[in-house]
């Protein structure tokens, strides 16, 4: 008769900090995604305000959610 081998985690491994990591790095994508966004509706007033140029705004907005 086989014996079936059950799978198992590692000692210590917890599934809730797996998925609490995901939730955190989806909290940080959304954020990133929002602030690119209203980084790239600002005009030169707003960003002179807040010490950017056009240039590095617009390179900004451009990255990917994904890309700090």
């Amino acid at each position: 008769m086989a014996t079936k081998t059950l799978i198992t985690a590692p000692v210590g491994f917890e599934f809730s900090s797996i998925f609490k990591s995901v939730i955190d790095t989806l909290v940080i994508w959304n954020e990133r995604y929002a602030e690119r966004s209203r980084l790239a509706e600002m005009d030169f007033r707003m960003l002179n305000d807040i010490g950017m140029d056009y240039a590095d705004a617009q390179r900004e907005a451009a990255k990917p959610f994904w890309q700090a």
